[in-house]
């Protein structure tokens, strides 16, 4: 039985999403520790993975996993999904602004934005992990 679009759409925008988010967290971190300097152009070769090649991957790989099985096809696994989609396209936002707001420096720096994006993203990703333990 064929998956239906709206589900392998739903699949591929959040293994896209959650690719970015960390790719994204990753790319503040080293562009605050310098590493690009060192590398020659290795903070824009990251720069244009995570902009680009990775979410790419992430689709294709969430869509693999759906149509193969090893994501359920069930309507509350397709809820969960859709709702992690927009936890990570808001959660990490909201959480480096009211940090970096409470902290009074006004827009977060990097290392803030790196560290507290790939918190929440790793927080959403194994919350969507355990609620479907029952399935």
């Amino acid at each position: 039985m064929p998956v239906p679009a709206t589900q392998r759409a739903v699949a591929g925008l959040l293994g896209a999403t959650a690719v970015w988010r960390t790719l994204s967290g990753v790319a503040a971190l080293v562009r605050w520790l310098w590493l690009g300097e060192v590398v020659g152009n290795g903070s824009m070769a990251l720069l244009l993975i995570s902009v680009v090649i990775g979410p790419i991957v992430g689709a294709g790989a969430a869509d693999a996993a759906l149509r193969h099985g090893y994501w359920s096809r069930d309507r509350r696994a397709h809820r969960r999904r859709l709702a992690a989609v927009a936890g990570l396209l808001m959660l990490p936002f909201l959480a480096t602004t009211a940090a970096g707001r409470l902290l009074g420096n006004g827009p977060p720096s990097l290392p803030l934005y790196g560290i507290v994006t790939l918190s929440v993203t790793t927080l959403v990703v194994l919350a969507l992990a355990g609620s479907g333990r029952h399935e």
